[in-house]
């Protein structure tokens, strides 16, 4: 199954700086695919074990783990 855009293309902030996202359906899953620096960084929510809520990268990086959730942030209040 090709992935699918859903919606227009929207600014995120991160650091002062804006970002290009956009949301993309595949698999059934939502995916906010992010114009970040020179590469491309795919965000998703999901939910750990304690059935709690959190944002991820795929593939799943710890590296990031802060980035990522400052950027769900962004995406989250983009849509609130």
């Amino acid at each position: 199954m090709e992935p699918e855009f859903v919606g227009e293309s929207f600014f995120i902030t991160y650091r002062e700086r804006e970002y290009s996202c956009r949301a993309i359906k595949a698999n059934d899953r939502m995916l906010y695919q992010i114009k970040f620096n020179d590469s491309t960084l795919y965000l998703t929510r999901s939910i750990n074990q304690h059935r709690l809520p959190f944002w991820t990268s795929v593939p799943q990086d710890i590296k990031l783990i802060s980035i990522v959730t400052e950027l769900g942030r962004q995406i989250e209040k983009h849509f609130n």
